[in-house]
This record gives C-alpha cells, structure tokens and sequence, in this order.
C-alpha cells in the first residue's frame, strides 16, 4: 500500500493484529518502523486508523532545526511510498499550491489577477490559523507559512536525493542506507 501512514509517538493494537503481521520483528531493518507497520496492516488487510490523540497525549518529536532537517529528510520520501514520481508531484504541488501565490502577491502578477491571489493567500492563511488554533501550534506557523513551506520543499528534494544518490540518512549520530 502506497499510503500508509503512522505516527511512532502513536502506535496502539490489537494484540491479535500485532501477532499477525509478526510484531516489530517483521520490520527490524526498517527506518521508518511507525510507517513500515502501518503498510504490513493493510498488506495483511487489516483496518488502520489515524486518529488525532491531542486530547489525551502530548509528543514533541524535534528539539532543534537539525533534528527537524535530519528527522523530515530521513522520513518524508519514505512517507511518500519511496516513489520519486509521487514526490514530484507533492514537491510541484507544494509548490504551486501553497508557495506561489506568495510569490504573486509581492507584484509579480498582473492587476487583475490581484483578487484571485489574495483569494487563494487568504484560504492558505486561513487554514493555517484554524491548525494552529485546533492543535495550540501559536501564531507562528501562520505568520512563517512561505518559509515553512519553502523548508518542507527544501527537505523533500534533499529526502528523495540522499535516496538515490545512496548516500543514506544521519538520525540521532547514526548514518543509515
């Protein structure tokens, strides 16, 4: 399965389904074990759910801009299936839905397409303001949403490269193929 995803910080099962898919020792040479599991339950057609455990738990996966770095590029080509085509479209989509009309709003498009960009800036800020408000991400997130952006684009193209140039991911001091 293609898409499957799953949070480490967030991981809970059946014991019967856990049992069938042969447990953590199924996946041990994984990078991504949150991930890898998550595809061995749909493999084994099973149910998966995502669910959002704000309410009850608490996770801050990265304590510093490396970690960031290091930990998205480690896991955001592995989350997209380890297929560059479905990266270039994510990469191309980003890009064009969510940075670009940045790009058009500081007057690089023409006057009449002003109301259209301030349109599509308007829902993109709009929707980061609602995610910050729903999971208490503070205003930050709205304020930096280009650079933000511009960084995610920056860690996928450098995810999907350190895949196939072979050159591995460094995680926690550690290097892996």
């Amino acid at each position: 399965p293609l898409f499957s995803y799953a949070s480490g910080a967030y991981l809970f099962f059946k014991k019967e389904a856990y049992r069938k898919i042969g447990g953590h020792a199924s996946i041990k040479s994984e990078l991504t074990e949150d991930m890898a599991l998550a595809r061995k339950i749909k493999e084994a057609g099973l149910r998966l759910h995502f669910s959002d455990p704000s309410l009850f738990m608490d996770s801050k996966m990265y304590d510093s801009f490396q970690e960031v770095w290091d930990g998205y590029s480690k896991n955001l080509f592995k989350a997209l299936g380890s297929n560059y085509g479905v990266l270039g479209v994510f990469l191309v989509g980003f890009f064009m839905l969510y940075l670009l009309p940045f790009y058009f709003l500081l007057g690089h498009s023409s006057p009449e397409t002003h109301p259209i960009v301030l349109g599509q800036v308007g829902i993109i800020l709009l929707y980061r303001l609602v995610l910050s408000i729903r999971y208490k991400l503070g205003w930050e997130g709205v304020v930096l949403h280009p650079l933000s952006i511009f960084f995610l684009l920056l860690i996928g193209f450098r995810s999907g490269l350190l895949s196939l140039t072979k050159k591995g991911y460094q995680w926690k001091g550690r290097q892996y193929s």
